[in-house]
């Protein structure tokens, strides 16, 4: 099992089910579900998610490298290896290289999150300062895929999807979010490129960034402790996106999200793509991220989903 410490918990939940189950065909239904997720369990048992490598960080200008305050090891980096979920393969879903350290390009985007994402930046407006603590979804919160699944979850509710409909939503979902992670993990640990807080207070270490450089820097929320290039949390929401658009046939659509952040306080969207915006910009509020690791982690996701919707279970009927 993927949660051992809840095995008790899910064992509850699942006799309490079954015990209140009136009606044989519900009853059947949970056997079923039962049946399937156990076979899913034991499809993926080899799938590399517990592979244990060793990833040595670089120290060359450029590289990734463990980022202050508290310099943790680098997190997952035999997930690029595990076996995709839905995708015939991962080369053909990969974004193109982020630009080199020592080029123009990199030294616009260096210094846009140096003036916007800074702990204490002059520019960054109260608005952007909480998208980017709203959007944070680090470690024990819902995470950017538990996000996605509440946004879901508001969707099926308000446009009355059957169980049907709703059980394909879900398996597309995170399908599509499982493959983004394994694709974007793939091009961190491909290109091993350094955060903005060491491109920052390493800018001296190239001719065309040194203006920038200062050693104090500091990002306005903790950078995660992986490689920057791409985003996971724009790869992650463009392929669910794709596949809630698909799943309504329109763009358009009003919703809102919550936030472990901040409990009982909403941010609300008349569009998929206005929430994708706001979500890929706000790692580039908080100092995580420079803007073309969040719009190619966007674009690769969004086709993930697209892919994914159009041929995973296009055989399927209602």
């Amino acid at each position: 099992m993927l949660h051992p410490a809840r095995l008790q918990k899910f064992a509850t939940l699942s006799r309490d089910a079954r015990a209140s189950d009136a009606n044989k065909t519900a009853t059947a239904s949970f056997v079923f579900g039962a049946e399937i997720s156990q076979r899913i369990i034991e499809h993926r048992k080899n799938d590399g998610a517990t592979t244990s490598i060793s990833y040595i960080a670089r120290t060359s200008p450029g590289l990734w490298r463990r980022t202050p305050k508290f310099y943790r090891p680098p997190e997952q980096p035999h997930w690029r290896k595990v076996s995709l979920f839905g995708l015939p393969e991962i080369d053909g879903f990969l974004p193109p290289p982020p630009p080199r350290p020592d080029s123009e390009v990199f030294r616009d985007a260096l210094r846009e999150v140096k003036e916007l994402g800074g702990k204490d930046s002059q520019i960054r407006t109260k608005e952007q300062t909480f998208i980017a603590r709203f959007w944070k979804d680090f470690s024990y919160t819902q995470t950017p895929p538990g996000h996605w699944n509440e946004i879901a979850n508001f969707v099926t509710i308000h446009q009355g999807l059957s169980l049907w409909e709703e059980a394909k939503l879900f398996a597309l979902l995170n399908i599509s979010m499982a493959d983004a992670g394994i694709v974007a993990w793939e091009c961190k640990y491909r290109h091993h490129l350094w955060r903005p807080i060491h491109a920052i207070r390493s800018a001296h270490e190239f001719k065309i960034t040194q203006k920038l450089h200062n050693s104090e820097w500091k990002p306005l929320i903790e950078t995660p402790a992986h490689p920057e290039y791409v985003s996971a949390h724009s790869c992650y929401s463009g392929a669910a996106a794709a596949i809630l658009r698909q799943t309504i046939g329109n763009d358009n659509f009003k919703f809102r999200a919550n936030s472990d952040e901040f409990p009982g306080q909403f941010r609300t969207f008349h569009s998929f793509s206005s929430c994708i915006d706001e979500i890929s910009e706000s790692r580039l509020f908080g100092g995580i991220h420079y803007r073309f690791s969040c719009d190619q982690g966007l674009l690769a996701g969004q086709k993930i989903g697209a892919y994914l919707y159009l041929n995973l279970l296009n055989t399927l009927t209602n």
